[in-house]
């Protein structure tokens, strides 16, 4: 590979980054927008929803890699044109078909390179997201998860389960009942329980 090659490719790949950067924006927006629509009082707070954005924007870019490649190459090549570039290049005895080979190259790099990131990136973050999102809007309005403890209350009756054993059964498990004043009036403290 020669330095015009390197030169060819190099500019391809900032035609990549800027069709990313306008079109990655555009479209976590959207994603944005439809993950607001989910929230609720007590349950998908937006945050998590930004969140759940934020986790999926390496699926997001994998999803619009086609019309990255696409509108990066056109930008790429035509940022080369429009200086005259491309014209000194072929000046040297670089052939269209040899420009084509090259940006086919890139266009190859750039596939495998998303490959790897929908590998090791995009597919275990999309997974967390969806994790958090079905966990959030799976409580009820009176519930609250902070870490790996979950909160409950009804009435003046608050209840923390720390986690869960093997075989799905609470461990940890502590009872508040306060009275209408909101002192405490007892609590009591369960090692493990059983239902």
């Amino acid at each position: 590979m020669n330095v015009f090659s390197r030169y060819l490719i190099r500019h391809l790949f900032l035609g990549f980054a800027a069709a990313a950067g306008l079109l990655l924006p555009l479209f976590t927006t959207f994603n944005l927008i439809n993950e607001l629509d989910d929230v609720s009082p007590g349950g998908y707070r937006w945050t998590q929803a930004v969140l759940v954005v934020l986790m999926t924007l390496p699926r997001t870019l994998v999803e619009l890699s086609p019309f990255i490649a696409l509108l990066g190459g056109i930008v790429g090549l035509g940022q080369l044109s429009k200086n005259s570039e491309l014209t000194a290049i072929r000046s040297t005895g670089f052939s269209i078909f040899r420009i084509a080979l090259v940006a086919l190259v890139a266009g190859i790099l750039w596939t495998v390179s998303l490959g790897a990131i929908d590998e090791w990136v995009a597919s275990p973050l999309q997974q967390q997201a969806l994790q958090i999102k079905s966990t959030a809007t799976a409580l009820g309005e009176d519930n609250d998860i902070i870490g790996n403890m979950l909160w409950a209350r009804r009435g003046n009756e608050f209840v923390t389960v720390k986690s869960l054993n093997e075989q799905g059964q609470p461990v940890g498990v502590e009872i508040f009942h306060y009275r209408d004043d909101l002192s405490l009036e007892s609590l009591h403290l369960c090692a493990q329980c059983h239902h």
